[in-house]
């Protein structure tokens, strides 16, 4: 009799979990995790591409090449800092909302979700990930306060939490490169290559560490093109560049640019056959990840009805077929 009670007792405690399964596994698992400075130098130690800047790199984020150029994430590690308790309190407001507001089937991108916190000079400012973490500045925080003190959760994921959306996509595409690709080459038209041959502009491309291979080639209508952020003349900061397309001779399965004497190169939103796919897309637009970070996050605010009602392209539309064909029955034990 106490045998078949334990059992029944048993049977209960499994059911409760399976129906809240979601709610048990944040219990076991923090739902943020705010990294350490050391926590946050463990993981910059081991991003080898940090060691990929070009001169302008260095020049322009003024990192001294001399005592930095063979151990780049020292410079880094030297402006890591360690979270406030009010940013925690701020950051985890801003989790708990986006979390809650987002759609059930959609929420697997939140999952173990790391910070690490810099000083504000780092990257101008820009949030951006080294392997599974965001790394935000200062500055970036305080600015949740506005929101939280009048509790404006809305225009808070509008302004804030779209931006935390579009790192998460960076993580993720780290995590699963397989559905990305599929993304970019099936649905996209861009074509992955080793190499671009005579890359006679390597020298003045931005890097950026949510997309470090640019060895992606754009097709349309018989031509071929390689988006890139190129810095511009005279740069002062990282923002300082331009988002072109450069034209690529085919040979074979080989690409390369041609001599400079015959290069062409335009601005991304003056390229037509660019623009019927990623029509409205500025800025974040010269990279798959980034195009796709940045779709995504839209795509996010848009099943939140936060914001972008009226905002579609073809990129867009074709996001919304892989969701359902590739993303979601990979997902759905998330739900």
């Amino acid at each position: 009799m106490i045998l078949i009670l334990f059992l029944f007792i048993f049977l209960i405690v499994l059911t409760l979990i399976f129906k809240n399964r979601e709610t048990f596994r944040n219990l076991i698992n923090p739902k943020v995790k705010f990294m350490s400075i050391s926590e946050g130098c463990n993981i910059l130690k081991n991003v080898k591409e940090l060691n990929n800047y070009n001169d302008l790199d260095f020049k322009i984020r003024k990192i001294d090449k001399k005592i930095y150029g063979n151990n780049v994430s020292k410079y880094y590690c030297e402006h890591l800092l360690d979270f406030t308790k009010t940013e925690k309190i701020l950051l985890k407001w801003l989790y708990d909302n986006l979390y809650e507001r987002t759609p059930k089937n959609l929420r697997f991108l939140y999952e173990n979700i790391k910070f690490a916190k810099y000083e504000n000079i780092i990257e101008n400012g820009f949030p951006h990930t080294h392997s599974d973490v965001v790394f935000l500045t200062e500055s970036f925080i305080h600015h949740i306060i506005q929101y939280y003190n009048t509790n404006s959760v809305e225009e808070m994921i509008e302004n804030i939490g779209v931006i935390i959306v579009h790192e998460c996509v960076h993580i993720w595409q780290r995590k699963n490169k397989k559905i990305f690709y599929k993304l970019y080459v099936y649905y996209w038209n861009f074509i992955k290559v080793d190499k671009i041959h005579n890359n006679i502009m390597q020298h003045r491309i931005r890097f950026n560490p949510d997309g470090v291979d640019t060895n992606w080639v754009y097709k349309f209508d018989n031509k071929y093109i390689i988006p890139l952020s190129i810095y511009t003349e005279n740069a002062k900061n990282i923002g300082s560049v331009r988002c072109v397309g450069i034209y690529l001779n085919k040979n074979g399965i080989s690409f390369s640019m041609p001599h400079k004497d015959d290069l062409k190169m335009d601005n991304l939103t003056d390229i037509d056959g660019f623009n019927k796919l990623f029509k409205n897309v500025h800025g974040n637009h010269y990279h798959p990840h980034e195009l796709s970070a940045e779709l995504i996050s839209i795509y996010y605010m848009k099943k939140m009805n936060i914001s972008h009602k009226n905002f579609n392209n073809k990129a867009l539309d074709k996001i919304d077929i892989w969701y359902r064909k590739d993303v979601f029955p990979k997902y759905v034990y998330f739900n």
